[in-house]
């Protein structure tokens, strides 16, 4: 998608991460920034940098030219609009987006360990800010990242990402991106993917060739430290976060010893189901972790009509347009971290599929509950639903979190081997950071929840049920074939 077109797509927010300290020693742990926003969506971007080279041989590889161009770009898939369904000439032409998703149904399934394994790692002990993550982006990135090293290097990843081959995780990371993928004229989300490489070393054209084109990912060549070349940077960013963030994108630029370069973002934008009402907000105490706050709540009366439960905690299923977000409350009593830490809460993450918490009864020719990895569907009844408005963002360090995973070699300047991409130059990863915003307000969502589930926690009253999330809660935005897109807590709205 050439970058015109790219800003027509990305019209809203996505977010950055920007890696700025020079070597692994000097990392500092996570740090979490509030900001505000003017709209409702959510935006997520992942760079992976700081690679710097010990050495050079150039060998068989090609060393690019330095002048800041473009290698390779890719075509986006072209999804029908939702204008189309009301124009009839168009609307009998097939749709795109369902054949793909039809295609790709099921191919999340191997991916959704990782989501699991990351969301736990990233989320599990955070009790006292807000923390929004996009599990889909930190796979993309770190499949790229695996098809650019080697030998160890590269093994460490397939075992993080739970892959048995390259082969296998190519598949697997071209149909993820492909169910991430929507934009139909009402909502938006898009997964962008790039490398950024140096003018001054060699390079194998075969591996740029295999991630431009398994990973939708745009490639670029330019002298690191070029002005020209950091411009290109900030425009790419820039068209991806639909120019809102132009302010920092605008300070960026390439460190002169920077080898090459990944950044990886995703784009979210949806809208409620059914919206909430601005004049039914009310004022409300959430009680965080941090201490009690009035805040501004969201509300609908009779909103939902189901819900589900573990054993320590409650949660709903809200609809988007087209797919859902769940939210998840501990029971009085019970700590997020506590929730996330138990197994059956993991279980049920690792396949959130609320579907499966009921089954037909032929006999009476209806839904009965059923327990779906400790999770149970509770009865059908009124829920008045209240839930803090939210504006947010964090910047998450990752390194630690990817360590505790069992990826490090890469990390090591005496073993990390980047030789399918680099032959015998040197290079080890520096740093790797998120970046995420999260917006919730009447019109729409931007929502991270993490999910997992427990079983044999007494069930609310069947008649109707005030649901108030005015203490620490997780959520999950779910996108086609129940694909966690983003996954998230709030403490303190």
């Amino acid at each position: 998608m050439k970058s015109e077109k790219i800003m027509e797509a990305v019209t809203e927010l996505d977010d950055e991460l920007i890696l700025e300290k020079p070597a692994p020693a000097q990392r500092a742990g996570k740090k979490y920034t509030a900001v505000l926003a003017a709209c409702a969506l959510l935006a997520v971007g992942l760079i992976i940098g700081g690679i710097t080279l010990f050495g050079r041989d150039s060998g068989a590889f090609r060393k690019p030219a330095a002048r800041a161009a473009a290698l390779a770009e890719p075509v986006y898939p072209t999804d029908k609009q939702w204008k189309d369904y009301y124009n009839n000439a168009a609307a009998d032409q097939p749709d795109p987006a369902w054949e793909r998703r039809m295609q790709n149904r099921g191919a999340g399934d191997s991916f959704r360990r990782f989501f699991a394994d990351v969301t736990l790692q990233l989320l599990g002990e955070e009790d006292t800010e807000n923390a929004v993550m996009s599990p889909v982006n930190i796979f993309m990135s770190m499949a790229i990242l695996a098809e650019t090293s080697g030998g160890e290097s590269r093994q460490e990843i397939l075992d993080a990402l739970h892959a048995d081959s390259m082969d296998a995780l190519r598949g697997q990371a071209r149909k993820v991106w492909e169910l991430a993928y929507i934009d139909n004229g009402v909502e938006k989300s898009i997964p962008a993917n790039s490398l950024w490489l140096s003018g001054e070393y060699a390079y194998a054209p075969e591996t740029v060739r295999t991630v431009a084109e398994n990973y939708y990912a745009s490639v670029f060549q330019g002298e690191m430290g070029d002005p020209a070349y950091d411009q290109l940077l900030r425009d790419w960013l820039n068209a991806q976060t639909g120019g809102l963030l132009a302010e920092k994108i605008d300070r960026l630029q390439f460190r002169p010893d920077t080898a090459l370069r990944l950044l990886s973002t995703l784009f979210l934008q949806t809208k409620w189901g059914v919206p909430f009402a601005e004049k039914n907000n009310r004022e409300l105490v959430f009680h965080g972790s941090q201490g009690d706050r009035t805040v501004t709540f969201l509300h609908a009366d009779n909103y939902l009509n189901g819900y589900y439960y573990g054993d320590k905690f409650i949660f709903i299923d809200v609809p988007t347009f087209s797919s859902h977000v769940l939210f998840f409350l501990p029971d009085e009593g019970v700590t997020l971290t506590e929730m996330l830490a138990d197994k059956a809460f993991r279980a049920f993450l690792t396949a959130p599929d609320v579907t499966r918490c009921r089954k037909y009864e032929e006999a009476t020719d209806s839904f009965v509950p059923q327990d779906y990895n400790g999770v149970t569907a509770g009865a059908w009844t009124r829920i008045h639903l209240s839930l803090p408005k939210l504006d947010f963002t964090c910047t998450q360090d990752l390194t630690d979190d990817l360590t505790a995973l069992g990826i490090h070699t890469i990390l090591d300047p005496d073993a990390a081997d980047f030789s399918p991409l680099l032959g015998k130059d040197r290079a080890c990863l520096q740093e790797i950071t998120q970046t995420s915003r999260l917006i919730m307000d009447e019109e729409g969502v931007s929502a991270a929840s993490y999910v997992d589930a427990l079983v044999g926690a007494p069930l609310p009253p069947e008649d109707e049920i005030d649901l108030i999330l005015d203490r620490p809660y997780f959520f999950l935005i779910l996108g086609n074939d129940n694909l966690p897109l983003f996954a998230g807590v709030v403490n303190q709205p």
